[in-house]
């Protein structure tokens, strides 16, 4: 079940103020681009904007081995050590 943007961010937010006991880092990469967290939970779109992506004009691909599920913005990733994103863009692709 996906929950609104802003309940996710309000989500994240607790989450973030709290600690909840979460001294683990998690690692993962976007577009190989390596980064961590504190959050066990984030949204599709919080991770994009970790990644420095706008999620206006981006989406995120989880990559388990050959599978590739595209998430929502407001889809809620339980972060694992080591997964793998990718991005892509959903802004219109210039022709010459």
């Amino acid at each position: 079940m996906s929950k609104t943007h802003d309940e996710a961010a309000a989500s994240n937010k607790d989450d973030e103020d709290t600690g909840g006991g979460r001294d683990h880092t998690i690692s993962f990469t976007v577009d190989t681009n390596p980064l961590t967290a504190t959050a066990k939970k984030m949204t599709a779109a919080a991770i994009l904007q970790l990644a420095g992506l706008d999620p206006e004009t981006h989406y995120l691909v989880l990559v388990k081995g050959r599978k590739q599920d595209r998430l929502a913005n407001d889809e809620i990733v339980n972060l694992h050590d080591d997964m793998t994103f990718v991005s892509g863009s959903t802004a219109p692709t210039p022709t010459s």
